[in-house]
């Protein structure tokens, strides 16, 4: 009995009627007689309120983490975002810095050819070329890699 109370409602309504027939003396005149009887019971039971506190409890934390979750994934979008757009700048400059150690490698042998330059000047203009171009391929080769990061941060597949 106590496992079926504990697993019934918290609330319960009856109703009840009954209908009584009676041939005794002292009710004279009257045959019969009716009883009706409502009966409302509540059951408090405080372990499920314990556990709907504790069940909200625990939608609170699983909303948190999502939520953290949530804001840690934009934070690793913006972040991708951020080194795609300073990884441009860079690529930008890391092109510009080579295209002038080429016109500098250039001169210089137009010098050296002139007689004007030195073999020294020139050897110096052909290695910052090869130090520029160098420094190129690797800012794009950055570039191109924080953009993959970036499209797999949003969820884009190749």
């Amino acid at each position: 009995d106590r496992l079926h109370l504990a697993s019934a409602a918290p609330y319960t309504v009856t109703a009840t009627a009954t209908e009584q027939v009676t041939n005794t003396a002292g009710f004279v005149g009257h045959k019969q007689y009716f009883t009706g009887m409502v009966t409302a019971s509540w059951r408090l039971d405080l372990a499920a309120l314990a556990r709907r506190k504790g069940q909200g409890a625990a939608e609170q934390a699983a909303r948190v983490q999502a939520e953290a979750a949530a804001n840690r994934a934009r934070d690793a979008v913006h972040e991708a975002w951020q080194r795609v757009a300073t990884g441009i700048t860079a690529s930008r400059s890391a092109r510009s810095q080579a295209a002038a150690a080429r016109l500098a490698a250039d001169k210089a042998r137009e010098r050296y050819a002139a007689g004007a330059g030195t073999q020294l000047e020139l050897v110096q203009a052909q290695r910052d070329l090869s130090s520029m171009e160098a420094a190129r391929i690797q800012s794009d080769a950055n570039l191109a890699l924080d953009r993959i990061l970036l499209r797999l941060g949003v969820g884009e597949r190749q």
